[in-house]
């Protein structure tokens, strides 16, 4: 076979051998990936410290095969707080994480604004379990032992924040007290 040519060597039952050459047309080129890449807020292949913690990814920031739909389901968490970043346009921005847990979403959140974004970025992470609070490393992140009940009401932390960011802790209206 050539590019353009097909060659065939026929042999019959009789034992006679013919010889038959084809035209080929030229073929459409299918591309080989037929859906798109996706491009994540969060990007792959770069080390970041929380994600490798978490198992998401490897030290190489590649993402860990059985890990691809906690990977996808943070993007979006991030695309959410993209949608509500981009409508303010804030140079700084005060942020409360409510149920902040390990702290591995607020880490995330925070690189996303202060390496993404450039922006200056306060955050508070709260969160009932006072000893996951202790274990926190949080050299730039605020952890606050509380129930978002109770933090709502304290004049300090009340109406103080540009974002809030909540996983199942408290009632919408509870969690709206913190917000300017």
């Amino acid at each position: 076979r050539s590019s353009s040519k097909e060659f065939n060597i026929l042999i019959s039952k009789n034992g006679k051998v013919s010889f038959k050459e084809k035209t080929i047309a030229s073929e459409a080129v299918a591309p080989v990936e037929h859906n798109r890449h996706k491009q994540y807020i969060i990007p792959e292949g770069k080390v970041i410290e929380p994600l490798v913690d978490m198992g998401i990814f490897t030290k190489e920031g590649k993402v860990i095969n059985a890990m691809y739909d906690k990977y996808k389901q943070i993007n979006r968490l991030i695309e959410i707080i993209d949608d509500s970043v981009k409508q303010t346009n804030a140079k700084k921005l005060n942020v409360i994480d409510f149920g902040c847990g390990k702290s591995y979403l607020t880490f995330i959140v925070y690189y996303y604004l202060t390496q993404i974004k450039k922006i200056d970025a306060t955050i508070i992470g709260l969160d009932l379990k006072k000893d996951v609070i202790e274990k926190c490393d949080l050299s730039n992140i605020e952890a606050i032992h509380s129930r978002a009940e109770e933090g709502g009401k304290n004049p300090k932390y009340r109406e103080q924040y540009d974002i809030a960011c909540a996983r199942a802790v408290a009632a919408m209206p509870t969690l709206l007290e913190y917000c300017t």
